[in-house]
């Protein structure tokens, strides 16, 4: 009888080597990439930074991605069109021109959430007139009192683009339209030579509870909160819940917890365009209690930004901060660079310590 193996033995063999180096190969990649839990309230902009990352330094939107984002637009445009109807009969504002019901109560009607291929011209017609309404944009100018997109403005202003039969999503457009994160999505980056990991979880209270899955072999947390939020009540709860005090409320939780003992914490102060704009006319001490300057963007920044290094403060470090505007492409691109710089030296400190947790 010959001892040599049969075919099938020395197959079997094969595969179970294969196996053996894929598995040491996943394991040294995992070793060498950088894992990034992005963090903070619904509304936040997670998702649009993720986006940024992927225009930068991910692989090109394919035509179907870019048919879905189309769909999304005049998702986004039917949903703030409904909200500001809404918005208009609760604050009991006039129109300039009252428009026909019927149309009104047809546009109201629509599944946004299975919104058409096109911008039907019927459609079209009814939004523009009603977007250019001067009770509408008085009703606008008051959106601090409802829930409606940091988007809405600017896909409304778009409609003589986004109705054309050849419409295509433009990079500011894939990077404004909004769509809620459910659940946890990773998403992996190279940017030069570092391999990244972001993980991108939903920020609404419901979806806080998933996130624990996601909190092993973190080497940073990037925590968002979205600035001008100072004047808004959380979408999620029939309380006037201050979104900006419950983004401070959740990043002191967050900090606390064991797994980031060791992790780089970077806070984003996001859509500080926003921001700028609005501190010159809502006041923060209405809301928080700040004692300095009305419509001065820089104090009232500098006191929201101590609120956090006060929570901070705890840890005995200096928190890492930026104002941000995640929409904006390339000033994203130039920030991330210094938080990667900032977490590698991070990580270099932690190893040198002869901290390998």
């Amino acid at each position: 009888m010959s001892c040599l193996p049969t075919p099938e033995a020395r197959h079997a063999k094969e595969v179970n080597q294969q196996i053996q180096r894929d598995l040491k190969k996943h394991k040294k990649d995992l070793k060498n990439t950088k894992k990034l839990l992005l963090l903070g309230t619904g509304e936040s902009g997670k998702t649009t930074f993720i986006k940024q990352m992927r225009i930068l330094h991910g692989k090109p939107y394919s035509q179907a991605e870019l048919d879905n984002f189309r769909t999304l637009v005049y998702r986004n445009i039917y949903i703030a069109v409904q909200i500001l109807i809404d918005a208009m009969d609760r604050l009991s504002i006039q129109y300039e021109e009252a428009p026909v019901e019927a149309e009104t109560n047809r546009i109201l009607e629509i599944d946004y959430e299975n919104p058409p291929d096109q911008l039907p011209p019927a459609d079209y017609s009814y939004i523009n007139k009603f977007w250019k309404d001067k009770g509408v944009k008085q009703c606008f100018e008051k959106r601090n009192k409802f829930q409606i997109s940091d988007s809405a403005e600017y896909f409304l202003d778009a409609l003589d683009r986004v109705k054309e039969d050849d419409y295509n999503p433009t990079r500011e457009d894939i990077v404004r339209v909004r769509l809620k994160t459910v659940g946890v999505h990773e998403y992996n980056f190279n940017i030069h030579g570092q391999n990244f990991l972001m993980v991108d979880v939903g920020g609404q209270r419901g979806e806080r509870r998933k996130w624990i899955s996601s909190f092993e072999n973190v080497q940073s947390v990037i925590f968002l909160t979205a600035i001008s939020e100072y004047d808004q009540v959380l979408a999620e709860t029939e309380e006037d819940d201050n979104r900006l005090l419950e983004s401070l409320q959740l990043f002191e939780t967050i900090i606390r917890y064991p797994w980031f003992k060791n992790a780089a914490i970077v806070v984003f102060f996001n859509k500080f365009d926003l921001f700028e704009k609005k501190i010159l006319t809502s006041n923060l001490e209405e809301y928080f209690p700040y004692e300095g300057p009305r419509a001065d963007v820089k104090e009232a920044k500098n006191y929201i930004k101590q609120m956090f290094s006060e929570v901070y403060g705890g840890r005995g470090e200096i928190l890492s901060t930026h104002f941000t505007c995640a929409t904006d492409t390339d000033a994203m691109g130039k920030i991330f660079e210094a938080v990667k710089s900032y977490i590698l030296s991070q990580n270099i400190k932690e190893i040198a310590g002869g901290n390998f947790s």
